[in-house]
């Protein structure tokens, strides 16, 4: 399954947490993509099989 994280982090943290949940995925055996913007698209939604959303 393919998991995309959408997220934007003007400090950091909100990064830090995604990469960790990111490590989670991925020892799953799944693909992971980020997205990191202001706004995201319906595209991005539309293309993820699964994803998270953080700010």
């Amino acid at each position: 399954m393919d998991v995309t994280r959408i997220y934007f982090s003007q400090t950091g943290n909100t990064r830090k947490i995604t990469n960790v949940m990111a490590g989670g995925f991925r020892e799953a055996g799944h693909a992971v993509w980020a997205s990191i913007r202001l706004g995201s698209s319906t595209w991005d939604i539309r293309l993820a099989g699964r994803f998270t959303v953080g700010a």
